[in-house]
């Protein structure tokens, strides 16, 4: 079941969202992608991070144990820059062998500064 996680931030901040998976699990080796978009189910994404396998910290996640399923995401204040204030959904998801598993999710409140 997916870990909900809702948070707040101001347009134009750096922040991190640190995701520790319930119960703890080995992220070693994991493709992992995070997405914030209007609402859920959309197929067009305002923002993208990804962690790939043998790659650290490359597009904004950061393992911080793989052994228990701990990683940030990392939002840059240029990655929200334009956005209207507002509510946006977003997940991330384990993407390997074709498959789709979504680990968190939650709501992201996007302030003005």
């Amino acid at each position: 079941m997916p870990v909900q996680i809702d948070t707040s931030f101001c347009i134009q901040e750096d922040v991190s969202i640190t995701v520790v998976m319930t119960p703890p699990v080995s992220i070693i080796n994991w493709n992992v992608q995070f997405s914030m978009s209007h609402r859920f189910g959309s197929t067009n994404p305002l923002i993208t991070k990804s962690m790939s396998s043998g790659y650290v910290n490359v597009s904004g996640i950061a393992p911080v144990k793989t052994d228990v399923g701990i990683f940030n995401v990392t939002i840059r204040s240029q990655d929200t820059s334009g956005l209207p204030p507002g509510n946006y959904a977003y997940q991330t998801q384990r993407l390997d062998s074709g498959s789709r598993t979504v680990l968190s999710l939650g709501y992201i409140s996007l302030g003005n500064n």
